[in-house]
């Protein structure tokens, strides 16, 4: 956190009075209708589409004039700690009261005012550009959605950003990157690329940064020293990069890792890997929400001390929203420390038509026949009964998945199964509570997804 308390009191205030229309027909808002207005702003921000860069730059310069006080003994914010205000401003707003929904438009209108009289921009922006802008700072928390969760993980919240990134697998360049620091907003994919023709040398050659996988490139002609940082700008902002001594190659690339996911539920049951190769890749998801990519060879997350009872003493649930990215016969995208079978979720074979088995050694199991290939949530309810179910997209099958526990738990892979799965995971979740799958968990998912994910 970069700002104060003082700070943070201060721009809360001037985030309230940018909400007052000063008006003697509108009452002006107090600090708790700040709190809910804010709260139902993320909410619907959630779903929005994610503004152009420059966009986004305009209108995170607009707020920055509305959160600078001007006054003596107190510093105006810079774009790090107007970044820093929204999340500590969202952390408070969580569970206040709604507004009714008169007033929560008139409010949204104010800011808006507040924001076209501040905005550098030739046009003045929309309500949905207002949405949009706070897309990139606002998110669904799926731990609200699970209380008392054994584990809650999710790729836009808690991820640690791995030490080095992964170089294409084509690269012959001998140059090492690595990254320090840490992106201050919502994390981004970030990959750079070798532009300089030929081999070249670091401290001659030149590279392109992106924080969208590659489809546009935020930086370009960035020319680094060896073992000299380069500050990353716009969505990397907090983080840098460093080239080692050596070479690269034209159109080589590397790509950042996922090193560790923190638990959302509070339990501290975070997921980690063992070492750099074997971290999923940090790729660009649906609605600016990354996907942790596992590579299909050795990549996985595994959550030392998350031991689920046996499901006849004590039923849980489980959740998760994943696409594979290739199929492969008994490949798991949820497994165990050891070799039993239960919580192994994975395909049935290689053609995708054939779906997915959860199953257990010594009994039956449950095939699912959906798509492995497209977004699907996952929803498993594990009683050790025959009337318990195993949702997976759109499909709904009953029966016994069996009594295994399951020991320290696993993303990507499962012993005894096969290799490790290529795969893309936003969320895992491992609850004792009954989830309100129609009333929360689906409709979070359709907006945090913007409708994307097979339900």
């Amino acid at each position: 956190m970069t700002i104060s308390a003082a700070q943070y009191i201060g721009m809360r205030a001037l985030f309230r009075a940018a909400l007052a229309a000063n008006s003697f027909l509108v009452a002006n808002p107090s600090d708790g209708e700040v709190l809910s207005f804010f709260n139902q702003l993320s909410s619907e921000a959630s779903g929005a589409a994610a503004l152009p860069s420059a966009q986004q730059a305009a209108v995170g310069y607009a707020f920055r004039g509305i959160l600078s006080g001007n006054y003596a003994g107190v510093s105006n914010p810079n774009d790090a700690q107007v970044l820093d205000f929204w999340a500590q401003l969202g952390s408070d707003a969580v569970g206040a009261a709604a507004l009714p929904t008169a007033r929560y438009q008139v409010l949204k209108q104010a800011l808006l005012s507040r924001v076209a009289l501040n905005y550098p921009g030739a046009a003045n922006p929309s309500l949905q550009d207002l949405l949009g802008y706070f897309a990139a700072y606002t998110t669904i928390n799926f731990a609200s959605l699970f209380p008392g969760a054994y584990q809650v993980l999710q790729s836009d919240l808690g991820l640690t950003y791995g030490g080095t990134l992964l170089p294409g697998t084509t690269n012959t360049s001998t140059t090492v990157v690595t990254l320090t620091g840490a992106v201050v907003g919502r994390p981004v994919p970030i990959r750079t690329k070798a532009t300089s023709v030929g081999t070249v040398a670091i401290g001659s050659a030149t590279f392109d940064i992106s924080f969208d996988g590659g489809s546009t490139w935020a930086m370009t002609g960035v020319q680094p020293t060896p073992a000299t940082p380069v500050a990353l700008t716009g969505a990397g902002t907090g983080a840098s990069l460093v080239w080692a001594a050596g070479n690269a190659v034209q159109s080589n690339n590397w790509d950042a890792t996922c090193s560790a996911l923190t638990d959302q539920s509070g339990n501290g049951k975070h997921a980690t890997t063992a070492s750099s190769t074997t971290q999923p890749i940090i790729g660009i998801g649906i609605n600016g929400n990354v996907e942790l990519i596992g590579d299909g060879i050795d990549d996985l997350f595994i959550t030392n001390g998350i031991n689920l009872p046996a499901p006849g003493t004590t039923p849980y649930y489980v959740f998760a929203v994943f696409r594979y990215l290739a199929t492969v016969g008994d490949a798991c995208i949820l497994g165990n420390g050891d070799s039993a079978f239960g919580n192994r979720v994975g395909c049935l074979s290689a053609a995708p038509s054939t779906g997915f088995y959860h199953k257990n050694a010594n009994v039956a199991g449950v095939s699912v026949t959906v798509n492995p290939l497209n977004w699907n949530i996952l929803e498993i309810k594990r009683s050790n009964n025959a009337s318990d179910t195993t949702k997976i997209g759109a499909v709904t099958q009953t029966g016994n998945a069996g009594n295994d526990t399951a020991t320290n738990t696993r993303i990507y892979n499962s012993p005894g199964a096969s290799a490790p799965t290529n795969a893309s995971v936003f969320a895992v979740v491992y609850t004792p509570n009954a989830p309100d799958w129609a009333g929360a968990i689906r409709p979070a998912v359709t907006s945090k997804y913007l409708g994307q994910v097979s339900l």
